[in-house]
């Protein structure tokens, strides 16, 4: 699953994946809003693929 992921967003091992300052750097990540208890929502208010997910995970719960 983890080489899944790595494969998919094209990086050879793990120690390629961006640091925490790489992240701050490039405007994704406060390192004081998640100390504070603040995190970003993943998502926006209205998600059309979020709801055809959450309408196949229903189908999946009830056979």
């Amino acid at each position: 699953m983890v080489l899944d992921f790595l494969s998919h967003f094209s990086f050879d091992a793990p120690r390629d994946l961006p640091d925490m300052e790489m992240l701050e750097e490039a405007g994704l990540l406060s390192k004081a809003k998640m100390l504070a208890g603040e995190f970003p929502d993943p998502l926006p208010a209205h998600d059309d693929d979020q709801d055809d997910d959450e309408e196949a995970a229903d189908r999946t719960e009830t056979g």
